[in-house]
């Protein structure tokens, strides 16, 4: 069992081919639900139904806010002190207040606009997290970052 939960249960190209199709799975979901709104929008100059309004922000905080909010919980990781007595609640409610703020954008700003907010925020987060995993390491004389 424990080969299967550390991955280390077949060779390189089946351990990539579950990858591809794992994701592939992700992206079916993901692209369903971004359809299904699609087929039901009204013709233009016809206001938004409160349903279809609330199910276009739950897709952008589901598909996006669990980006961010993994992003949000990488680098409270990174950022909160080792001292910290409740560390690991820190991080949890990091992941969830960044789910959350995602989920909220829709009802703030209107589509287009949450969208590319959403995914800016997103992507920030993960490039600060990229920055701390990058400038808090030390490097071998060989360029191989140390993961201790």
């Amino acid at each position: 069992m424990s080969g299967l939960h550390e991955a280390d249960f077949a060779g390189p190209a089946l351990r990539v081919l579950y990858v591809l199709c794992g994701l592939d799975g992700a992206a079916v979901i993901a692209t369903g639900l971004v359809l299904w709104v699609q087929a039901r929008m009204p013709a233009p100059g016809v206001p938004l139904a409160l349903g279809l309004r609330l199910v276009r922000g739950l897709n952008l905080g589901t598909l996006v806010g669990l980006l961010a909010g993994i992003a949000a919980y990488f680098l409270a990781n990174r950022l909160l002190s080792l001292e910290l007595s409740d560390r690991a609640c820190c991080e949890v409610r990091a992941f969830f207040d960044a789910w959350l703020a995602t989920a909220a954008m829709p009802a703030i700003l209107t589509c287009g606009t949450a969208r590319r907010s959403a995914l800016a925020a997103a992507g920030l987060l993960y490039l600060g997290d990229s920055n701390r995993r990058c400038g808090n390491r030390a490097v071998h004389r060989h360029g191989i970052p140390d993961l201790r």
